[in-house]
């Protein structure tokens, strides 16, 4: 008797394994397509130079403009895309890049660097206004596109005499060195074997103003004092950016020199330099 009692309970244990085992395999579809990753989609932007907001445009409206001056480059500028929570970022896959569209480019044009792949200057070429459009390009088609951004070309201010600088970490903005009646303020830091961020040189004239010199008729050179131990020289062809590169541990020093028409203008003090 016992043992009919326990065949029919095997039996009913394999019906309810057997049930539970098919509504499992109902309850979800296996051929249904997996659903596709979210990502980044842009509403907005956010143009960040010098670690500073310049431009703005949310909801539809542009806030601010570029600035550069006839015959300069400005610094870095860095571009961040706002979502429709108000998020900011910037797309991580490799099958978004972005578009610069520069209206007049007789007026002024874009730069980008290798791995500027979200970031851009621009070139003043004459003095006027024109309008910039930014996209986000998905494959073969914009996913975004700003209203036109409005760039201002200053024409080139009249000469002005150089009797200080500073030297600004163009990423982030800020100021490692100031060079203000003589004395020199901060100083710049790299590793060995490694080279700074880019770096952009602004002087200041009598009445503490920045500005760069018409490039036309100015260049700069650097003076190393343990070239060694660490080397100032300038960055590609960019007029007025620079970059320190860090060969030995150890402190140096460095002058920047301002040249007019390839004759000396004007001399800094030593610039500290320390390798780490």
């Amino acid at each position: 008797m016992l043992r009919k009692d326990m065949k029919a309970i095997f039996r009913i244990l394999a019906v309810i394994t057997g049930l539970v085992i098919l509504a499992t395999g109902c309850g979800s579809d296996s051929t249904a397509p997996p659903e596709e990753d979210e990502h980044f989609e842009a509403v907005g932007l956010k143009l960040r130079q010098n670690g500073v907001d310049v431009v703005t445009y949310e909801n539809g409206v542009v806030t601010g403009e570029i600035e550069v001056e006839e015959g300069l480059l400005t610094t870095l500028i860095s571009v961040r895309f706002i979502d429709e929570d108000g998020n900011e970022g910037i797309p991580e896959e490799d099958e978004f890049s972005m578009a610069l569209n520069i209206e007049d480019e007789d007026i002024a044009s874009t730069v980008q660097h290798a791995g500027e792949d979200w970031s851009f200057h621009v070139m003043g070429n004459e003095h006027g206004h024109t309008d910039l459009t930014i996209s986000v390009i998905h494959g073969d088609h914009p996913d975004f596109e700003s209203a036109p951004i409005e760039i201002h070309v200053e024409e080139h201010g009249g000469e002005r005499e150089p009797v200080g600088l500073v030297i600004i970490e163009e990423d982030s903005g800020d100021t490692l060195v100031t060079v203000n009646e003589g004395v020199v303020t901060g100083s710049i830091s790299v590793a060995a074997g490694d080279t700074t961020d880019h770096l952009v040189v602004f002087f200041l004239d009598e009445d503490g103003e920045t500005f760069q010199p018409d490039p036309d008729e100015h260049s700069l050179s650097y003076i190393n004092a343990d070239a060694a131990t660490a080397e100032a020289m300038q960055y590609e062809d960019a007029a007025y950016e620079m970059v320190v590169v860090g060969k030995q541990t150890g402190s140096t020093t460095f002058v920047v020199r301002l040249l007019h028409d390839g004759a000396p203008e004007f001399d800094t003090p030593n610039i500290p330099v320390t390798v780490q």
